[in-house]
């Protein structure tokens, strides 16, 4: 077991969009580490870092009362659904094992519901 690489902010944007995922980050003001999206009304945002990133569930409060569930990495992953109809979700994971493939998840957003 190793950890995973943690991907650019790019990539992470790129992922987002290619499932269809609306995502939003702020750079009027320069650099932004913040991604915000919404799936089924919640809102999340990722905040990348260099050499980790963290998901934030957020709330109505702009402030520091929210869960956040740090990740080095995400993917699609299209088994075991976390839903008994999702049949695709994001996982957001730590580890990965020789062949880079995650093996132990941090947590899962469904992205269909059938």
């Amino acid at each position: 077991m190793k950890r995973a690489q943690v991907p650019t902010i790019e990539q992470i944007e790129e992922f987002l969009t290619k499932y269809g995922v609306c995502w939003t980050r702020d750079v009027s003001a320069g650099f932004n580490r913040n991604i915000d999206f919404v799936i089924y009304g919640v809102r999340y945002r990722i905040e990348w870092f260099i050499n980790g990133c963290r998901l934030r569930i957020l709330n109505d409060h702009e402030d520091s009362r929210y869960a956040h569930i740090p990740f080095l990495n995400l993917s699609l992953c299209t088994t075991a659904p976390i839903a008994p109809t999702a049949n695709r979700s994001i996982m957001f994971y730590t580890f990965v094992d020789d062949n880079n493939r995650p093996i132990w998840e941090s947590f899962r957003i469904p992205l269909h519901l059938s």
